[in-house]
């Protein structure tokens, strides 16, 4: 039973990685500060932002469920702009394939999400 937000595994995990890809890109070089690091923070903070919109407008299904392709999208984009990040030389594979695991799961939970909600 979901109670409030926190109840929600895939709200709680979101927010840890996107505190984890902060931590990550306190590493970026500093041209990178406004362009890739950005983007990359906006990404990740996205995904909890967006759960917590639809959490927010539980008492409208439709809402909610776009919220949760919301957050879907901004999974997606965070795991490529953690390939850019990567491909870069900015943060090591194995971190990236350990990042790219956990923001999967978290993709496969909120599509489960949008089916059941």
């Amino acid at each position: 039973m979901i109670a409030k937000l926190e109840d929600m595994d895939v709200y709680v995990r979101s927010l840890e990685l996107a505190m984890e890809v902060f931590a990550l890109t306190k590493q970026f070089p500093a041209p990178e500060l406004y362009s890739l690091c950005s983007q990359l923070n906006r990404a990740a903070r996205s995904v909890s932002l967006n759960i917590a919109e639809g959490w927010g407008r539980r008492f409208y299904p439709n809402e909610t469920k776009k919220a949760f392709v919301y957050a879907l999208g901004s999974t997606e984009e965070t795991i490529s702009a953690l390939k850019i990040s990567m491909d870069c030389g900015y943060i090591p594979s194995e971190k990236y394939e350990l990042l790219l695991g956990n923001y999967r799961k978290i993709a496969a939970q909120l599509y489960r999400l949008y089916k059941n909600w």
